[in-house]
């Protein structure tokens, strides 16, 4: 591309495979007989320091073999990839639905993170107090702090990291439905919440958004509402600049 005069101003990709953590990996590697001869025993037995070991692996291998790359042809492009972010022990991001919070992470290479900012029903079933009043007010105030948690926490590291030059382009969805479960559907955020949400993420200085609006089936419409709302509040945004 740059032999042939293309330039590229933003390489932003979804990567989730080997090293990320994903919970069944970890049963499969207690059967591994090569996995149980190289790795230290904790990071075979222990759920926890597998999954901090495996997070700085997926994000430093990223890192060191994507990220870094582009960044030699196109030093000025912006790279990231899915739920790259900036974490620490004073000021931990948790996971995207809340299960625990990541090890300290801090990339080289990558100029901008990826937070991800969804009203996911994962993170409803599992956290949703059941003893408070289902109502709207107190649905929209749940899913705002998932919306904004990791944005803030992350920019809190890059700054006291001295990495507050690189940008925040995070994974924005007010419905985002990946629960396998029995239960019944987890309720939605209204959309001028979602808006305010949308508008905070822009006062924490993010650089930009990507969209998560997939299709579901039997809500074909929300693909589009996604797009409306983000629009909509970065068109507000801009007119309280003007």
């Amino acid at each position: 591309f740059r032999d042939a005069g293309v330039q590229v101003d933003a390489v932003l990709v979804d990567y989730e495979g080997d090293p990320y953590p994903w919970s069944h990996l970890f049963d499969q590697l207690r059967h591994c007989k090569r996995c149980r001869k190289e790795l230290p025993s904790n990071i075979v037995y222990e759920k926890i320091s597998w999954r901090n070991h495996a997070w700085q692996q997926y994000v430093g291998l990223y890192d060191e073999y994507f990220a870094k790359p582009v960044r030699d042809v196109f030093p000025d492009c912006l790279v990231t990839n899915w739920h790259v972010v900036f974490s620490s022990p004073e000021h931990p991001v948790r996971y995207f639905v809340n299960e625990f919070n990541l090890p300290s992470l801090e990339p080289k290479y990558f100029n901008a993170t990826n937070p991800i900012a969804y009203g996911s029903d994962v993170v409803w079933h599992k956290l949703w107090d059941r003893s408070t009043e289902l109502n709207s007010e107190n649905v929209d105030a749940f899913y705002s702090l998932q919306i904004t948690h990791q944005v803030a926490a992350d920019r809190r590291n890059r700054e006291s990291s001295g990495a507050a030059g690189v940008r925040a382009i995070p994974w924005v969805a007010r419905v985002c439905r990946i629960a396998d479960t029995d239960e019944p559907p987890a309720p939605i955020m209204s959309r001028a919440s979602y808006r305010d949400s949308l508008q905070e993420l822009w006062l924490l200085g993010i650089h930009s958004m990507q969209v998560f609006n997939p299709m579901h089936d039997g809500y074909e419409e929300l693909a589009l509402i996604e797009l409306q709302d983000a629009v909509a509040a970065y068109d507000d945004m801009l007119g309280r600049l003007q």
